[in-house]
């Protein structure tokens, strides 16, 4: 089984730099994926496009997580 290497891309963007500077320093890195704590479909879906464009695939996006210890109840 061929294994892949991904990052949580927002590990990139300290000091703010754009996303699109992120997923090239994780590319160059050797990283074959990225994820992202994102939920707001606008920004989903442009970590998802630039993330393709940037030669990666996207792992798994978050669901939102505000009221998740409802989920027990």
């Amino acid at each position: 089984m061929e294994r892949k290497f991904g990052t949580d891309i927002e590990c990139f963007r300290e000091n703010d730099i754009s996303l699109d500077a992120a997923l090239a320093l994780a590319k160059e890195a050797g990283f074959d994926y990225v994820f992202s704590g994102k939920y707001e479909i606008g920004q989903v879906t442009e970590v998802k496009e630039k993330a393709v464009k940037a030669g990666l695939d996207v792992e798994f996006l978050h669901a939102p997580f505000r009221g998740v210890n409802n989920f027990w109840l």
